[in-house]
Order: structure tokens, then C-alpha cells, then sequence
């Protein structure tokens, strides 16, 4: 029997392995437990979606649907907040990581650690009139360093 059941093979990969669908899941299943327990203008706070997305399914999508339903039983007003999900989810690891995903999001456009040494280096430049000796000491680095820095950064010192 199994030889006849098994003429193709369908891969299909672990729901944390495709996180990006993880919302229009939660929103399908959502849809879908409003019409069992007879509930409307229920939707899922920013934070909870997060942290279900966060979130490593390893029950992959039945255990994202069990979970969706339980939640949209257990909350009592119009959004589905963190505190209406089962405490495995909102362990201090699934907290952690949704403050880290958070993060990473409020901080995308700052410039990172070398971009930052490249302006402060053209900054001290600039204000030194590109003195590369009060530069390197207004940095707090020898000369050599100085110059190393420049050529790293494509800053031509002059003369």
C-alpha cells in the first residue's frame, strides 16, 4: 500500500521557514474561527502579530490554527493583544525575540558602525583643515592608523 501511495513525493518546508506567511495565515484562520464561535471586528494587535511570527511553529500550521482559535476564544475585546495567546508563545524567548525584531525594525535607516567612522573621520578632516597630525590626535589614533582609516574609507588626505 504504501509503495502505491508513495508515486510522489511533495516537499514541503517547516512553517518557520516561511515566515512571510505566517499573517495571511493567522488572518485566514482568524476569518475562519469568527464564523465557528459567531464573533466579528476581531483583528490581531501589531504586537501579537509579531510574536506569531516570531513565533518556531513546531506543530507547523495546525498548531498556528489551534492557536489563532484559542485566542480569538480567550480575548474579550475587538483586538487580539499578546496576553490572549497560550503562555508558551509568550515566553520570555518569544519576548525577547519580538523586542529584537522590534528593534531591528525602529533602527533600519540608522547608519551603521563604519559609516559612522567614515563621517566622524571627514568631520575631524574638515575641522583640522585635513591637518592629518591634529586629526590623528584628535581621534586618538597614530598616524599610520589615520591613514589606514582613510584608505579604507576612499578619503584621499592630500598633501
Amino acid at each position: 500500500m504504501f509503495y502505491r501511495l508513495n508515486v510522489f513525493t511533495l516537499e514541503v518546508p517547516a512553517l518557520r521557514e516561511r515566515r512571510s506567511d505566517i499573517p495571511l495565515l493567522a488572518e485566514r484562520f482568524l476569518q475562519r474561527a469568527l464564523t465557528k464561535i459567531e464573533k466579528t471586528n476581531l483583528r490581531f494587535a501589531d504586537e501579537t502579530m509579531k510574536l506569531l511570527s516570531v513565533y518556531d511553529w513546531r506543530g507547523n500550521v495546525r498548531e498556528l490554527e489551534s492557536t489563532v482559535e484559542y485566542a480569538a476564544l480567550r480575548t474579550r475585546g475587538n483586538e487580539i493583544l499578546p496576553e490572549d495567546l497560550p503562555s508558551k508563545l509568550v515566553s520570555d524567548e518569544q519576548q525577547k525575540t519580538a523586542a529584537r525584531f522590534h528593534l531591528q525594525e525602529l533602527y533600519a535607516d540608522l547608519p551603521n558602525l563604519e559609516e559612522l567612522e567614515k563621517r566622524y573621520l571627514q568631520h575631524v578632516l574638515e575641522s583640522t583643515n585635513h591637518n592629518r597630525t591634529r586629526t590623528a590626535e584628535i581621534m586618538g589614533v597614530d598616524r599610520r592608523t589615520l591613514y589606514r582609516m582613510a584608505e579604507r574609507f576612499g578619503i584621499i588626505l592630500g598633501e
